[in-house]
């Protein structure tokens, strides 16, 4: 019994050593994929004030029917994709990472991987012979030594949505230098749909002739 109990205590270092590694990168996932989230609203957002401001820079003022209704339309498909980007951010930050895709993931990193990750996941908390357990629990933080963090942990995803907001806040930006006054009464219009905001008038160049 007591040689039992020695040889368990040898395996709960690499034990310590899996389940502390499994444990960051489970919640370095979820900041990941939480920070995704947060990109995708924020470019529904700008994406949506960008197509607005377009929108009524070439309506101006006017208040046709054809005019409310398509304002109405844009501001209610906004609010859908909004509301649902929204609940997948909460969703996404109240779900918990699955170990055994972070081991998929990890040993995806490996050409020769033997699936020693997954398999100590499904047997490190059975009832096993303490040397069986010392070597499944030695081999797989070998493994997992090996593995590649910063490929199984991809924020590719991110700098994309990161980069595109480039584009809306590039023409965001051309918009306010052009019309800072009309861009501010578009987006109370787009945000605040029942707001009605004084008229502003864009400033025009006649030519007269001498």
């Amino acid at each position: 019994m007591a040689i039992d109990l020695q040889s368990r205590k040898t395996s709960s270092k690499p034990d310590a050593y899996l389940q502390r590694k499994f444990a960051e990168l489970c919640a370095r996932i979820k900041r990941v994929d939480l920070f995704a989230h947060v990109l995708a609203l924020s470019l529904a957002v700008v994406g949506y004030a960008l197509g607005m401001a377009i929108f009524d820079w070439f309506a101006g003022n006017a208040t046709t029917t054809a005019v409310q209704a398509t304002r109405t339309i844009a501001f209610f498909a906004f609010v859908g994709l909004f509301g649902f980007l929204l609940v997948q951010t909460v969703r996404c930050g109240m779900r918990r990472v699955n170990p055994y895709f972070v081991a998929h993931q990890l040993e995806q990193t490996l050409p020769d991987s033997k699936n020693s990750l997954i398999n100590w996941l499904d047997m490190h908390d059975a009832a096993l012979p303490s040397a069986f357990q010392t070597n499944l629990s030695s081999v797989a933080a070998e493994e997992l030594q090996e593995c590649d963090v910063e490929q199984a942990v991809t924020k590719r995803k991110n700098w994309i949505l990161l980069g595109a907001h480039a584009v809306p806040a590039l023409g965001l930006l051309v918009l306010l230098i052009l019309g800072p006054s009309a861009l501010l009464s578009s987006m109370l219009r787009a945000f605040l749909p029942f707001y009605t905001p004084p008229q502003v008038t864009r400033t025009q160049i006649a030519l007269v002739q001498p």
